[in-house]
């Protein structure tokens, strides 16, 4: 049996969006066996985004089978003729099943201000967006966003702020645990690493906090992804990317 695996991308450029589907073949043998069968990719475009200009930086993730596209950041009069960066508070939606057809749906929530460039991961609870950048500054806002099929619209609850106003920050999660490493405020790049418990954080009778971790060898860094690697010897977490320069604005 052969099973797809849809992961959405998308770039400023023409609003344009790009289905990755990866196919795999089913483990041999029991389910701890983690030899699998050669994958196979292929990339598709689908309908354009409806703004007229584009958004880069976008808060994304899928919430019970709904995908989510969130802020985001453009220049709606170019840089180079003097326009100045915008970020937008809109929330777009679309059913995988649709994403071909033009269903992406401008949704009736909105985040509480124009938002992007941050960090956003998928859970079992929904899109978990964190930090990120507005009109004035970095932001250490973190929102949890889950589609509500009976209403048809997204739902926007608080969880913890992040101990500090945080964009470009890399984040991942793994068994119920929230990581968000580096970033950057005000022009300085951080080298914190933090985690929560998602579970405590989405109780409203749970007081619970972010918690520091000891951070990682190496250069502060912003700009970064990170992804949880699984092997028969455990689980890892992997940092990728960017550094300690920031360009000027």
């Amino acid at each position: 049996m052969i099973k797809k695996i849809p992961i959405l991308m998308t770039w400023l450029a023409a609003c344009g969006v790009c289905m990755l589907s990866c196919s795999r073949g089913e483990p041999r043998g029991a389910a701890r066996n983690r030899e699998y069968k050669q994958g196979v990719i292929s990339w598709e475009r689908v309908a354009d985004l409806p703004d007229p200009v584009g958004l880069k930086g976008m808060f994304s993730g899928v919430s019970n089978g709904r995908i989510i596209l969130a802020g985001g950041s453009n220049f709606p009069t170019p840089r180079n003729e003097g326009g100045k960066k915008t970020f937008s508070n809109r929330i777009f939606t679309c059913s995988p099943d649709k994403a071909r057809g033009g269903g992406w749906v401008v949704d009736a929530t909105v985040l509480p201000e124009g938002l992007g460039e941050g960090a956003s991961v998928t859970t079992g609870l929904g899109v978990i967006t964190i930090g990120g950048a507005g009109a004035h500054g970095a932001s250490a806002d973190v929102w949890l966003l889950q589609w509500d099929s009976a209403a048809a619209k997204v739902t926007r609850r608080a969880l913890p702020s992040l101990p500090m106003p945080l964009a470009n920050a890399a984040a991942a999660c793994h068994q119920g645990k929230l990581y968000v490493a580096g970033g950057e405020n005000a022009g300085k790049v951080s080298g914190t690493f933090y985690v929560i418990d998602i579970a405590a954080a989405a109780d409203a009778t749970v007081k619970t906090e972010w918690m520091q971790l000891p951070a990682w060898p190496g250069p502060a860094r912003f700009g970064a992804v990170m992804a949880v690697l699984e092997s028969d010897a455990g689980a890892a977490l992997y940092m990728f990317g960017e550094g300690p320069n920031r360009a000027a604005p």
